[in-house]
Formats: C-alpha cells, sequence, structure tokens
C-alpha cells in the first residue's frame, strides 16, 4: 500500500527534529508522489549531508532534491575569509594520514571551496570533500579531483571484486544488480530492497581497488 505525501511529510519532519545533528527550525519539506524536496538554510554542509540522509530513509521516499536548502553561518559566527579559509583547509587535508596533500589544490571563492589535483584512490576523493564539507564555513564543495590509482586493473577484475562483495550481502538480490565498468567508472543498476541497502551498496565500488568514479542508478523498491 502506498504511502500517502502528508504521511510522508510527517514522517521526515519527525525524524529531522529528533536527529540532534541537524537544525530542523529552518527547514522545509515539499512531497509530492514520494519525490521530496527540502528547502531553507542549515548552518553546514555536514547538516545538509545528514538531513538527505534522514529524509531518504523514510518508507515511501522516491527521491530527494536538496538544492534548496541553503548553508548560512548562524549569525553570531563571522564568515570565514577565503584566504583564512583556504589555509584551514589545507591544514585538515595535510592533517589527513590516508590522504597525499602535496598533491591537492585548494581554492576558495566567498566559501566556496574548490579541490583539484588528484589522489590515488576513489575512497580517498570522497574522503577529502567529507573532510572539507564538515568544516565551519564552508558553503559548497567542488570536487574536482581526479583519481589515478597505482596499480593497473582489467575492468573485468574490478566488476568481480564488486559482484564478490555484492554476494557476500544477505540483502541484496544479485540477479537483480548490475555492475558495468569502462575505464575503471563504475555503474551500479537494477534495484535494491530499501534506501539504507542502496546507500551501503554505493561504498562497496567506493573501497574497490582500481574504481576512479562511481556511477549510482540503482533504485529503490518502494512498498
Amino acid at each position: 500500500m502506498a504511502i500517502n505525501s502528508e504521511q510522508i511529510k510527517k514522517d521526515i519532519i519527525d525524524q529531522l527534529y529528533w536527529d540532534r545533528a541537524v537544525d530542523a527550525s529552518h527547514i522545509m519539506v515539499d512531497v509530492s508522489d514520494g519525490r521530496v524536496t527540502l528547502k531553507g538554510s542549515v548552518p553546514s554542509l555536514s547538516a545538509r549531508r545528514t538531513a538527505y540522509t534522514d529524509a531518504v530513509m523514510i518508507p515511501g521516499v522516491v527521491s530527494v532534491d536538496d538544492r534548496e536548502l541553503r548553508v548560512e553561518l548562524p549569525p553570531a559566527l563571522p564568515a570565514a575569509i577565503d584566504d583564512e579559509l583556504k589555509m584551514r583547509v589545507e591544514k585538515v587535508l595535510s592533517w589527513n594520514a590516508d590522504i597525499d596533500a602535496t598533491e591537492i589544490t585548494v581554492s576558495v571563492n566567498a566559501g566556496y571551496v574548490t579541490l583539484s589535483g588528484h589522489v590515488d584512490a576513489y575512497w580517498k576523493k570522497i574522503q577529502a570533500e567529507e573532510l572539507v564539507s564538515d568544516m565551519l564555513g564552508v558553503r559548497e564543495v567542488e570536487n574536482a579531483l581526479s583519481v589515478v590509482p597505482t596499480e593497473s586493473r582489467t575492468d573485468k577484475s574490478i566488476a568481480d571484486d564488486i559482484m564478490s562483495a555484492l554476494k557476500r550481502r544477505i540483502d541484496v538480490d544479485i540477479n537483480l544488480v548490475d555492475v558495468t565498468v569502462e575505464n575503471g567508472v563504475v555503474t551500479l543498476s537494477g534495484t535494491v530492497p530499501n534506501w539504507s541497502t542502496l546507500l551501503d551498496v554505493e561504498r562497496i565500488p567506493r573501497y574497490t581497488a582500481g574504481v576512479v568514479e562511481v556511477i549510482n542508478d540503482l533504485a529503490a523498491t518502494i512498498p
């Protein structure tokens, strides 16, 4: 039985107000046929990411659009000067043991951070973005990092590794999931039982050696 839009909206709002990692007081929720739009403002990119995850996990949700959810600093906190923010971003990256920050260039414009250069694994590209997104004063992150793996792998070996990992999951029917790899770019398609599984499955190619990009076209089965 399909869940009506009003119930989905109520469940999302309840979840947002329950979650202490999100200040939901300035978030508005619109729902139409299971498609959710989040509007308003949050104090950080990490809060926006958490709000997205909270919404997407609610039963009946088909998709979540958070592009109208702005990042606005609390009035009591001064906006970081771009040069200062750039130095802070560079320090955070340099302090991380997994990332070679000497290969990353940081630029900042009005709180909008661009990361360019390269890393040697796809998960490090994602980690660099998450580290920066959690920083106060960052309004948006453009992740222009390229992935240059240190080992050469065939597309078939990458696909085989991903499929083996999928087979180890009890909540995934591998007959309903397709994995294609072209020049290290992984595309996931098909269906999984819910959004939680969908997000977990996306992490499998993220940590697979040789992957340079992941395109997630999976759909969650909506009751």
